[in-house]
């Protein structure tokens, strides 16, 4: 009888051994998928890009005339150095496909990698941004303005809001593009001025710029600096 409770005995420290090595080997295995999230203040950094979708947007009417012009947009994931999915995603716009009433069609640029960040109309009237169909009451739109971006200024492997960006203009139909300057932050104002010209206000660095063009032709007039940001408040 002595000897079956030997046996038992060491059974039991048998199978309180095999669900000990179980129970451990089940904490490890749900402890080890964690490494390498970001967690508390610790975030992937971002080292590349790559496209994730394409879609058209919202289709928005040129005033005074029977064109639309409809956004081609991009989305981006920002991969990390940690591998893995990407965290965030964005979207901007790649180009414009204005649309004709004579069925024609063209793209503003010809390419699609440039990133679009601003796109006005510009007016008699002051700036334009219509969305839908309807611009029946709207002044004729004189010229596109557009602000985008083309090339990694800040050096972080991405073309994203914060590169400086190259402002151009174009005519209401999409056609004759013409890049007028760079090193843009951020765009203020834009109006016809008084003589016709457009008048153009714009942030590079420190400075306020102004920048008048001929509105015909697009061909830049003057470009002065109107104001300095203090270096501190």
């Amino acid at each position: 009888m002595e000897t079956v409770f030997k046996v038992i005995g060491r059974i039991n420290s048998i199978l309180f051994l095999v669900l000990l090595i179980g129970a451990v080997g089940l904490l490890a295995w749900s402890i080890i998928p964690m490494v390498g999230r970001h967690t508390g203040g610790v975030h992937p950094i971002q080292v590349d890009t790559y496209q994730a979708g394409i879609g058209f947007g919202s289709p928005e009417s040129i005033a005074g005339t029977e064109i639309i012009m409809v956004p081609l947009d991009g989305s981006q994931h920002a991969k990390s150095s940690l591998g893995g999915s990407a965290s965030d995603e964005y979207w901007d716009m790649r180009n414009a496909l204005f649309v004709g009433p004579d069925e024609k069609s063209a793209w503003l640029f010809k390419g699609f990698t440039n990133h679009i960040m601003s796109l006005d109309q510009i007016a008699p009237d002051g700036s334009l941004s219509l969305d839908g169909l309807d611009a029946k009451h709207a002044a004729p739109t004189k010229a596109i303005l557009i602000g985008y971006v083309d090339a990694d200024t800040d050096g972080d492997g991405e073309l994203t809001s914060r590169d400086k960006m190259k402002l151009a203009l174009a005519k209401p139909d999409g056609s004759g593009l013409v890049t007028l300057t760079d090193g843009v932050d951020k765009v203020i104002a834009h109006r016809i001025a008084g003589s016709g010209a457009i008048l153009i206000l714009y942030q590079s660095g420190s400075t306020l710029e102004e920048l008048q063009v001929d509105a015909d032709d697009f061909t830049p007039l003057t470009k002065r600096a109107v104001g300095e940001m203090p270096a501190k408040l």
